[in-house]
């Protein structure tokens, strides 16, 4: 599946939009729809540069929200967000 992502091509500079390949969930895996997201404070260590581990290109932002977010147990089998 597809889905658009904002990307550091590399540290200090404006991030992106991409089309990008989403690989399906897996077994016990949950697809949500986010409406937000956020860049931690790991992420912006990342983006400056200064992270002698980070690695570009990098998708940013794996805090997100969505207006109607709640926890609930979806069973084997279920169906996505409705």
């Amino acid at each position: 599946m597809k889905t658009t992502a904002a990307i550091a091509w590399q540290a200090n500079q404006p991030l992106s939009l991409h089309e990008v390949d989403l690989q399906a969930p897996q077994q016990g895996e949950v697809l949500i729809e986010l409406k937000a997201t956020g860049i931690c404070h790991t992420d912006y260590y990342t983006w400056s540069g200064a992270d002698p581990e980070g690695l570009f290109p990098a998708i940013l932002g794996h805090e997100g929200d969505h207006p109607r977010s709640r926890r609930r147990t979806v069973p084997a089998g279920g169906h996505e967000w409705q």
